[in-house]
């Protein structure tokens, strides 16, 4: 196996998002877990952001609006991926990943280890949605002030079921309200759910099928990539 950090640069250009998930499913397999987890520099993050968002745009241009997107690149500031709509819309978006408390992934892949998958994975125990609050919270903090308007994608990487969708808006005290939307998104990149937290405001008029709705948050879709493309087996949640 290639133990090398693919080049990334293909990342920054312009496409659909199935090219980018292609590509960044592409650059991660050359590379080995302990690599792409443990010793992962700033390249590594970039495709991990990479396949995190590709995935996230794939299910995004379906529910909202059809897209084009790109990686930010890494010197620029809570700027982790952009996404144009074709009537000239932008999303710019962050991406981060919520773990469980005390959770350490870089020591867990240290010297060639494969952690066992915890047995919350088989049971499908609910997730507390307090986990999935902190990390929203922790990366509200770090954008506050500095007047940036983002979208804000969670990758659920917490072993288990689903979590508590309906109280999670309730636990984010005043974070909503420094993003445009919040999302949170899980198994990536072949098959898992997307949720819309927050944000159906500023998204509705783009979501066509939705003008005429009243809805509630949490939104709820569950997809599958294979190769036969994307396919969403369930429809948002509606109050």
């Amino acid at each position: 196996m290639n133990r090398q950090v693919p080049d990334i640069d293909f990342m920054y250009s312009w496409q659909r998002p199935s090219d980018l998930r292609r590509l960044a499913v592409r650059a991660q397999s050359r590379m080995s877990n302990e690599a792409f987890l443990s010793k992962g520099g700033s390249r590594e993050q970039k495709i991990q952001e990479a396949l995190v968002g590709a995935t996230f745009l794939c299910v995004f241009q379906r529910i909202v609006s059809p897209v084009m997107g790109r990686m930010a690149k890494i010197n620029e500031e809570a700027l982790d991926m952009e996404a144009t709509g074709l009537e000239g819309t932008s999303y710019p978006f962050e991406i981060t990943t919520a773990y469980p408390p005390d959770y350490r992934i870089r020591e867990r892949y240290k010297n060639g280890n494969q952690p066992e998958i915890p047995r919350s994975a088989f049971t499908g125990e609910p997730k507390p949605a307090e986990w999935i609050a902190s990390t929203i919270i922790n990366k509200t903090v770090k954008i506050r002030g500095k007047g940036m308007r983002r979208h804000l994608i969670v990758y659920d990487n917490i072993a288990g079921g689903t979590t508590d969708l309906w109280r999670l808006p309730s636990l984010l005290e005043d974070a909503a309200v420094e993003w445009d939307s919040i999302w949170l998104i899980t198994g990536v990149p072949d098959i898992g759910w997307v949720a819309l937290v927050s944000g159906i405001g500023r998204l509705k008029s783009s979501m066509p099928h939705e003008k005429a709705s009243p809805i509630l948050h949490p939104l709820f879709w569950s997809y599958r990539i294979d190769g036969a493309g994307l396919r969403i087996f369930e429809q948002p949640n509606r109050g």
